[in-house]
């Protein structure tokens, strides 16, 4: 007889059906950063915590399957295989397409920096980034992962899920590796942010990923309410207070994604 798989959701929450070797090759694949464009077989083992012999393994496998290649000096880092994958998966999202150029305008109007960003588990994920030729220049890069709770983007993205969904998504480890001296620290100090966004329509963050930015974020919907994306301004916490921010930028923001979610329904 047969055996009938078993459904979705049963198999998103059951580690039974979780192939480790796999989830491990991955986990290696999400250790490179802007920051961190290269690692060594030891650091691949000080992050993730599996012995050399392992380590050696999944680099080897992943070097055989084009996603990683080994420099000569024994460092691995992700081929440009994986960079025109991830460009063709973007790309293939319409409302990137739709957005990139609105966004360098957007950038331009104020000189500053707008972004497109998506939740992904418990960070922020970007997909664009435009700059004006002048303006905030914060360390972020397309395909950049941040921490949602300290972020406007991640802010606003967490707004659309229901408190059950936020407290189910999120840990302890979700509030560290922040910079900024006005960091979120707790759960409890989310609530009242996020319930604040969800009154005014907009998310703000100031200076809590790193001290001397600011950002304000909208969420970009589908006509049925669901949150598909958010948009921001980045501004330099020195030449924008954070009233100057809520009133100038904040509404704009908002009218821009309702914008874009208005031209999501039409792709």
């Amino acid at each position: 007889m047969d055996t009938v798989p078993p459904a979705r959701s049963e198999v998103d929450a059951d580690e039974r059906y979780v192939i480790q070797s796999m989830a491990r090759g991955l986990q290696v694949m999400t250790l490179f950063t802007e920051q961190r464009p290269a690692l060594r077989l030891t650091e691949i083992c000080e992050i993730t915590g599996v012995k050399m012999p392992t380590a050696f393994r999944i680099a080897a496998t992943l070097v055989h399957c084009g996603f990683l290649q080994r420099s000569s000096n024994g460092d691995y880092r992700p081929s440009p295989g994986v960079l025109r994958m991830g460009t063709s998966a973007l790309r293939s999202i319409g409302l990137v397409e739709l957005a990139t150029s609105q966004l360098q305008d957007l950038a331009e109007e104020y000189g500053q920096t707008a972004n497109m960003a998506v939740l992904h588990g418990d960070k922020v994920l970007y997909l664009i980034r435009r700059r004006a030729r002048v303006g905030v220049r914060e360390n972020v890069q397309v395909g950049t992962m941040l921490p949602a709770v300290h972020t406007a983007n991640g802010k606003a993205l967490l707004a659309g899920l229901e408190d059950k969904q936020i407290e189910a998504l999120l840990t302890p480890a979700s509030f560290k590796n922040a910079t900024g001296p006005n960091a979120i620290a707790t759960l409890e100090e989310l609530r009242s942010e996020i319930a604040a966004v969800r009154r005014n329509g907009y998310a703000i963050q100031h200076e809590q990923v790193t001290a001397g930015t600011r950002s304000v974020a909208s969420a970009v919907r589908s006509t049925d309410g669901k949150t598909i994306a958010s948009v921001s301004i980045a501004v330099n916490a020195y030449s924008w207070s954070l009233e100057q921010t809520i009133t100038e930028l904040a509404p704009r923001i908002k009218t821009f994604a309702e914008s874009l979610s208005g031209l999501y329904d039409e792709l």
